[in-house]
């Protein structure tokens, strides 16, 4: 998931420059800025993600726990 914005966006941002016939210069005023905007974008959603996920694992396995003791009763 947070790969493929590194890959796809400049794939799609130079098929759809050459869709609409503009210039090969003038998607690079485009794709770099949201190049940029993605290499910061992406490891403050990888942080965040990893924090809700360690925050939450205590409650997981919690519920784990109950759904595997009613089964086991």
């Amino acid at each position: 998931m947070f790969i493929f914005p590194y890959v796809l966006q400049p794939i799609a941002t130079i098929e759809y420059c050459k869709y609409c016939g503009f210039s090969n210069k003038s998607f690079l005023f485009y794709l770099i800025p949201q190049t940029f905007r993605q290499s910061i974008i992406v490891p403050i959603e990888i942080f965040v993600l990893k924090t809700i996920i360690l925050l939450a694992q205590k409650q997981f396995n919690e519920i784990n726990d109950q759904i595997n003791n009613q089964w086991k009763k």
